[in-house]
């Protein structure tokens, strides 16, 4: 074979070696970075909705505590055996009324930290009709604290026991702060006896 034939061989693989040396990894590293710019996308966008889920929270639309119980925080539930449902609070089924909240003494429930400027809060409760006779009557404790900790106000509602739905409504933002959360608590009532103190509400939003 030609020597110079040979020489020009070996230069060319020389060559190729040394472009597949520079060409592959900075085609690997483009991979990379289309991979890492998709990533940031996909980041981004993740907390840009996080955001906005936070911003439609925040901005305070309707809030059902029946309808939107999963965005509530219930306290104090356990299982009994004393219920029918086997539940000291949370949200039963009542074939007249349908959906319910049942809270018993001990138990509450309270919302996210949100916009109260301009809404007022309503309700609709009774103790259990089942259980009137044996109940004493309760208390629903509302409290609306600012996001510090601090309670701005605190009322005592009555339920009383011989009484079927009673209704409850106040102005929140009388508290004079533009966000708050909201937590209504059950209590024994004045006689501080628990039974069958089953308080139902049918109805409890923010608007």
């Amino acid at each position: 074979m030609n020597k110079k034939l040979i020489i020009s061989i070996v230069v060319l693989l020389q060559l190729l070696f040394v472009w597949r040396c520079i060409m592959i990894p900075a085609s690997r590293s483009g991979v990379e970075v289309d991979t890492k710019k998709q990533e940031m996308k996909t980041e981004e966008s993740a907390i840009q909705i996080q955001k906005n889920e936070q911003t439609d929270v925040m901005s305070g639309e309707t809030l059902d505590f029946i309808r939107d119980f999963d965005e509530l925080i219930l306290q104090g539930q356990q299982s009994v055996e004393d219920t029918p449902w086997e539940i000291n609070a949370g949200i039963i089924e009542s074939e007249k009324e349908g959906k319910l909240l049942l809270l018993t003494p001990n138990t509450g429930i309270m919302t996210s930290y949100m916009d109260i400027a301009g809404k007022k809060f309503r309700m609709s409760f009774c103790i259990y009709e089942d259980v009137r006779n044996m109940s004493d009557g309760a208390g629903l404790l509302l409290q609306i604290h600012d996001g510090n900790g601090n309670l701005l106000k605190e009322e005592n509602i009555v339920v009383d026991a011989e009484r079927d739905w009673q209704s409850y409504e106040c102005d929140l933002d009388e508290s004079n702060v533009e966000a708050a959360d909201i937590r209504l608590v059950c209590n024994n009532g004045g006689n501080d006896d628990d039974i069958c103190d089953w308080v139902i509400i049918r109805e409890a939003a923010i608007e």
